[in-house]
């Protein structure tokens, strides 16, 4: 409840909620689901983080 209320009041303010700490793909689909879509911590590993930064900004990494 609380965290539905924590994003429901972050959107009629306009703000973004970044979630900490998150550990697991379940926490991570959870807090999208109640309308978080931005974390710290997520479980990715860094050269899979990496490939996907540089693909999303169009750069060619091998």
């Amino acid at each position: 409840m609380a965290q539905a209320l924590a994003t429901f009041k972050s959107e009629f303010l306009r703000l973004d909620v970044v979630a900490e700490d998150i550990e697991t793909e379940h926490q991570q689909q959870h807090l999208q689901a109640i309308g978080c879509y931005y974390a710290q911590g997520c479980p990715m590993p860094a050269d899979e983080a990496l490939q996907r930064l540089l693909r999303e900004r169009g750069i060619e990494y091998t």
